[in-house]
């Protein structure tokens, strides 16, 4: 098995594509062709590493690969764990997210999963330099509030230090280097007023592509409208609120502590009497900021779509279908998944297109600071991608610096697509 990435400027989209042989005893059977499409299920290292899980036809088990860019490129297959819970064999695949971590000449793939008999984690640990899995029960380090669901995990800085994110609830970060590993519990600002009736159903909404819930989704997705990240030593949180036309919502606080959070968290308050609003209508951005030591968030920018032009006739302008020969603001565009620059500026990822059903779109390049589109890159992905390749659409792009690590033209930031080519030979 190969990999290849094709890398482009942001907000062009980068893809990866896999090549897969046949070994010589597998000629005359279908164990090389994919199940599933092989996605992205973790970065680490700065970008360096890259996690990929792939299903084969026939098999019941996900298998793991890790590329390791530099001079001399790897790509090391993971064996998953073989442990029984209860009778059934643990693979991991209800594993959304992986951290890894570099360790001098070495690397951790770490998976945190919820203990089946207790209010517990299961903290599943991949070591290179043993080549086999080890597992530690962790408790719950705030009982009262729901156990989290993570689905992405990040790196907090160059050291040891990893935080798996449930934006329903907020983030737990533990230090692999240490001998006791012990989980912290950090609470994410509560919801805006324009989104907390998207707790109560999925999103989007059941269309005729997607009936139902998709495989292992346990709660709304919260990533159409939310992005939480590690910034030039600080974490970064954003929010996308949609707003009524007349609305220009403001917060009363620009600071909310953690003990009000997980108080709010463990009395389960959620205002259910909101106006649901479509994602096509005027909404704003509010980004939070806070170091790991704080006990509180500070409301750092807002940004309201309203303020935000685009020079008609420009070269942003163009890439925008449909949208021709009009005054343009992106309130016309239906925008979804904030991806946060890693590049410490005020720089917001967006995917924008004219209507959700449109097979056209684009990724915009937001400057929320100065209120302005920086640049726009567009792509063909239709949404039936989603469900008719049962893809997950936690991520439809995410951001990667594995460019940084590439012997090419460097580049600050690449938006990695999860989108994988497979091709037999």
């Amino acid at each position: 098995m190969a990999v290849s990435f094709w890398m482009a400027d942001p907000p062009q989209l980068s893809i990866f594509s896999v090549h897969c042989c046949r070994p010589a005893h597998f000629q005359d059977g279908p164990y090389c062709n994919f199940q599933d499409l092989p996605h992205v299920v973790g970065v680490g290292a700065e970008g360096r590493f890259v996690l990929i899980r792939a299903v084969f036809d026939r098999r019941y088990t996900s298998e793991y690969f890790l590329y390791k860019a530099g001079e001399s490129p790897l790509l090391d297959p993971i064996l998953p764990p073989y442990d029984y819970y209860g009778g059934d064999r643990d693979d991991l695949r209800g594993v959304k997210e992986f951290g890894v971590l570099q360790l001098g000449s070495h690397y951790l793939v770490a998976a945190l999963c919820l203990a089946p008999l207790s209010d517990d984690y299961h903290l599943r640990i991949y070591s290179s330099e043993r080549n086999s899995w080890s597992t530690r029960t962790l408790p719950n380090p705030c009982p009262g509030v729901d156990r989290i669901m993570p689905d992405k995990v990040i790196t907090l800085g160059q050291e040891g230090l990893l935080g798996w994110v449930d934006l329903s609830q907020g983030l737990l970060m533990c230090d692999l280097r240490q001998d006791q590993v012990h989980l912290t519990f950090i609470p994410l600002p509560e919801l805006l007023p324009g989104n907390r009736y998207k707790l109560k159903g999925p999103i989007p909404p059941p269309t005729a592509e997607r009936s139902k819930k998709l495989e292992g989704e346990s709660h709304p997705n919260l990533w159409w409208f939310g992005d939480l990240a590690w910034v030039g030593g600080v974490l970064k949180f954003i929010e996308m609120e949609n707003l009524a036309p007349e609305s220009r919502s403001s917060d009363k606080d620009d600071v909310i502590y953690d003990s009000d959070l997980i108080m709010s968290l463990e009395r389960k308050a959620v205002d259910w009497h909101c106006k649901q609003l479509s994602f096509g209508s005027a909404w704003r951005a509010v980004t939070w900021t806070r170091t790991v030591s704080s006990n509180c968030w500070r409301q750092t920018c807002a940004a309201n779509v309203a303020d935000i032009l685009i020079v008609d006739g420009s070269a942003h302008s163009s890439l925008l279908p449909g949208l021709k020969g009009e005054k343009l603001t992106f309130r016309d565009l239906y925008s979804a998944f904030p991806i946060l620059s890693p590049d410490g500026d005020d720089i917001l990822y967006l995917k924008s297109m004219v209507e959700p059903s449109n097979k056209d779109g684009c990724v915009a390049a937001l400057d929320l600071g100065n209120k302005a589109v920086k640049a726009v890159g567009k792509y063909y992905l239709p949404d039936d991608f989603y469900y008719h390749f049962r893809h997950d659409p936690q991520h439809p792009f995410r951001v990667c610096t594995l460019s940084r690590h590439l012997d090419m033209t460097p580049g600050n930031c690449y938006l990695l697509l999860l989108f994988a080519t497979p091709m037999q030979c």
